[in-house]
């Protein structure tokens, strides 16, 4: 091999991997210096096939390590790539959690309202009928179980009917309003007062014996009176119901409703205890 045809590998192997040619073409030259020093012509040649098979080797080396800095700059390039993909994927997974957690929220809430407006008279936002059965059937339950005293009102305004065909149903609607205010300010804080239906209300007296009922139902009947009223007066009739042991909601509920009856033959404007008459409050 000549000097010319030495060169023209180095400068082969310098292109492909400058670096590790310059490296290797140094040591070769300083291995090719000892032998001829060494060896004289004979080893001159000799050294010259070694440094033939040598450089062989460089260039193996190089054009392998080129491959593998590609494959490895491959790899970074799909390792990022995945990186990006999956932070991207982690964002639109929270992004869609976020998302459900709102409509949950909302949904929850939406239920709450309709659970709310299921219980409640939309006129006077007072507990409605099935509000009350409900509280009723806890209060009975807790009084049962406690042996407290409980007691039922049930009120009815007086010729509401006509006082709707008179003044229309808007001021009719005025004064279920007006009388809902009124007799909510006269409950005390335990009790429950509700829109029982039509022109009716009912309120439930947790703890009130016979006699704290009935002072309680009179007491709703003259706030009622002497409420300021701007087309006519108007009065109610009440009906007082005890629970006596082991009674039902139903029956409880249904004795208050008979004592009204009472009230409304006896004139209106007044308050039967279903205790004071059996025979006539009988079912």
């Amino acid at each position: 091999m000549g000097a010319g045809a030495f060169a023209a590998m180095l400068e082969l192997a310098h292109l492909v991997a400058p670096t590790q040619t310059a490296v290797a073409a140094f040591r070769m030259h300083l291995v090719l210096v000892t032998m001829t020093q060494s060896l004289g012509l004979t080893g001159f040649l000799v050294s010259w096939a070694l440094i033939g098979v040598l450089f062989a080797a460089v260039v193996v080396l190089a054009f392998g390590r080129t491959g593998v800095s590609e494959q490895i700059s491959k790899a970074r390039r799909e390792a990022e790539a995945y990186a990006d993909a999956r932070r991207k994927a982690e964002t639109q997974l929270r992004e869609a959690q976020e998302t459900i957690a709102a409509q949950e929220k909302e949904i929850a809430a939406l239920e709450a309202r309709v659970e709310i407006s299921a219980a409640v008279d939309s006129l006077t936002s007072l507990p409605n009928h099935r509000a009350f059965h409900l509280k009723l059937t806890e209060e009975c339950w807790r009084a049962a179980r406690y042996e407290a005293p409980l007691s039922v009102v049930v009120l009815d305004i007086d010729h509401f009917r006509d006082y709707n065909d008179t003044f229309g149903v808007a001021a009719g609607d005025d004064v279920l309003k007006t009388a809902a205010r009124l007799l909510q300010r006269a409950a005390r804080a335990c009790d429950y007062v509700t829109r029982y239906g039509g022109q009716q209300f009912a309120i439930i007296l947790p703890e009130a014996t016979r006699v704290q009922a009935e002072a309680a139902a009179e007491r709703f009947r003259a706030v009622i009176a002497g409420g300021q009223w701007q087309k006519r007066g108007i009065v109610v009739s009440a009906g007082v119901a005890a629970m006596s042991t082991g009674q039902a909601a139903a029956a409880l509920a249904a004795q208050a409703d008979r004592a009204v009856v009472v009230a409304k033959t006896r004139g209106r404007n007044c308050v039967a205890k279903d205790w004071e008459q059996p025979e006539r409050l009988a079912a």
